[in-house]
């Protein structure tokens, strides 16, 4: 009971004053989820196929035809059967020579005028004992030319002339007949297609579990996959920032003066589905207090003890540098002193049609001039505003503008 409850655990989160574990479901767990959610279709398709199977089996009556050639001649026989098993009609054809098929076009009008064209198709047998219909009971309405039909003919035909690569066949109306076993089938390559996709799709399933340590001051990150695991350990201080864009978290890893080197992921515990704020206030005080990175969609801050740099993507739109008290844009190339920047200012326009309030980021200088750092988006930079203030010790203000 204990090994299979492991097996299947699901994710946790553990926090202590000196470790703190996120565990996202194990293998086992998140393949059998998907296995249940994903299992819908197939189920409502086979279920589907068997109740029609069960209403409309045997409902009618079951004709078949058999023909076997025998020496240098052809005997054919058919019977026709009730829903319980009843013989109603059954007769032999000796010694077959011809066959053919009668088509019949009637128009059929309802009471308002509308007229239906419907096709009926007769097979006929000529042997010894003389012409004799085939009691079909299905017949293609539409098919103006009996296609189904006329292939049979051929086929008899064929026979009856000894060109057939076959010494006999045997066809039956399965229209109202036996459908359980076009059913089983069907439903079986379902099942089948569904499994197959399952196991391409799921092969690279996998389990992460984070373990952030005082007394090792490092994170370690395993990686679970069928095949094996992977393990990684990584110094607290290279932690530099966390963000998430839901289902996943993610971590910011430096390498030397790169504080986004590189990034480590892991699915976000549904304790907290679509709110990060909780899960990041249980990992922040374990990143690198002194070099930090915040993203918001495709923004980062960047800030070390004497650096602030912000960026779209890898391009550097604003630096700020402590020891020589000057900043820098990108876009148009100002330049100036620290003590130039008045105020960190957030623009937003009045809410659309959809309630929606499209932002940027701004600073402000003494001289009253604003420049962008950000285009206008549906982003919150809130955060970001407000340490890019506290590195320079200014206020942030929010400046209604027009659409």
């Amino acid at each position: 009971q204990f090994m299979m409850n492991k097996i299947f655990a699901k994710e946790y989160v553990e926090s202590q004053d000196d470790r703190l574990v996120i565990a996202s479901h194990t293998i086992a767990r998140r393949l059998l989820n998907r296995l249940a959610g994903a299992a819908i279709f197939p189920l409502v398709v086979s279920g589907g196929l068997f109740y029609s199977a069960f209403a409309t089996s045997n409902t009618g009556h079951s004709v078949t035809l058999t023909c076997d050639r025998i020496e240098d001649y052809v005997n054919c026989a058919y019977r026709k059967v009730k829903i319980d098993g009843t013989v109603i009609l059954e007769e032999s054809i000796p010694r077959a020579t011809y066959t053919t098929v009668n088509v019949a076009h009637e128009e059929i009008c309802d009471e308002d005028g509308d007229c239906t064209e419907i096709t009926t198709c007769n097979l006929f047998i000529v042997g010894r004992n003389g012409s004799r219909p085939i009691p079909f009971e299905t017949f293609n309405q539409s098919d103006y030319n009996c296609t189904q039909e006329t292939q049979l003919v051929g086929e008899i035909t064929r026979l009856i002339q000894g060109e057939s690569k076959v010494s006999g066949f045997r066809v039956q109306d399965v229209g109202l007949g036996d459908l359980w076993p076009i059913a089983w089938d069907f439903g079986r390559n379902v099942w089948l297609g569904f499994f197959l996709l399952m196991g391409l799709t799921n092969f690279r399933v996998k389990q992460d579990i984070w373990t952030f340590d005082r007394k090792k001051q490092c994170l370690t990150s395993e990686r679970k996959r069928l095949w094996g695991s992977k393990i990684e350990e990584i110094a607290l201080d290279d932690l530099t920032g966390i963000y998430g864009a839901y289902p996943d978290i993610a971590l910011s890893i430096k390498e030397g003066d790169n504080l986004q080197a590189k990034t480590i992921s892991s699915p976000l515990p549904l304790q907290y589905k679509y709110q990060f704020e909780p899960i990041f206030e249980l990992i922040t005080p374990w990143l690198n207090p002194h070099c930090r990175v915040l993203k918001t969609r495709n923004y980062s801050l960047e800030i070390t003890p004497n650096q602030l740099r912000f960026l779209r993507g890898k391009v550097v739109k604003f630096v700020l540098i402590n020891d020589i008290c000057c900043f820098k844009l990108s876009d148009n190339s100002l330049e100036g002193k620290t003590q130039d920047i008045q105020a960190i200012v957030i623009r937003q326009k009045p809410p659309d049609s959809d309630g929606d309030i499209l932002k940027q980021l701004c600073i402000q200088t003494i001289a009253g001039e604003i420049h962008s750092l950000s285009c206008y988006l549906l982003l919150d930079y809130q955060p970001i505003a407000q340490a890019i203030a506290d590195y320079i010790g200014v206020e942030v203000t929010i400046e209604e503008v027009s659409s």
